[in-house]
């Protein structure tokens, strides 16, 4: 009774107007299907995975780009040499929110692949959410990151870590189109139920002012 739980809050880049405006597009039409990931490049983020998951996926359909700044950024570029995926992985530091907000409107799908309970919630995928993107993550017991992925809901939680199970719900979202419309709605309801910034500082306003 003397505990109060408020979701972390994410400021909505559209107006419920705009967000219905938006075109959410026809899978079979996509000439290549953008995968973001955001998070600093350190071993229990698990980005090792995501990029060795495209030696499974269609390189002429799939194109991956991770945002981040760490230790494994040399590693994770020579696994992507020597992987043969330079063409289509691409490892991008400090960006700022102006184009990392615009490569959240051209993606497709969002991938958080972390691995251990380090990962506490995520709060990029709460980002993701608002734009309406479908994600995948990895299942970690008692993390954060399961409450905010619904799987089959939200996108797809993979029950075991390695990169062949990870390109199979990767493509598995892009199987059907009206599947992945789905989890595009609902990644967006989801968002606006939990994560919204104003609802998050009325809720710690209430605590102090009530």
């Amino acid at each position: 009774n003397k505990t109060s739980i408020v979701n972390y809050g994410i400021k909505d880049p559209f107006t419920n107007k705009d967000f219905s405006k938006k075109k959410i597009s026809d899978i079979n039409k996509i000439k290549k299907i953008n995968i973001l990931s955001i998070g600093r490049l350190v071993p229990y983020k698990g980005q090792k995975y995501l990029i060795k998951a495209m030696n499974y996926l269609d390189n002429k359909k799939y194109n991956l780009t991770i945002i981040g700044n760490g230790p494994l950024n040399e590693s994770l570029n020579k696994l992507s040499d020597n992987n043969n995926l330079k063409t289509n992985v691409s490892i991008l530091n400090n960006i700022d929110t102006i184009r990392k907000n615009i490569l959240f409107e051209n993606c497709h799908v969002f991938c958080l692949p972390s691995i251990s309970r380090a990962e506490a919630f995520g709060i990029v995928l709460a980002e993701a959410l608002s734009y309406g993107i479908p994600i995948i993550t990895f299942k970690i017991p008692s993390s954060g990151t399961n409450f905010i992925n619904k799987n089959n809901v939200t996108g797809f939680i993979v029950n075991e870590i390695n990169e062949k199970e990870l390109a199979k719900k990767i493509d598995e979202i892009f199987s059907n189109s009206k599947i992945y419309k789905q989890l595009c709605k609902n990644s967006r309801n989801h968002y606006l139920s939990h994560f919204k910034e104003n609802e998050f500082i009325s809720k710690i306003n209430m605590l102090f002012f009530q």
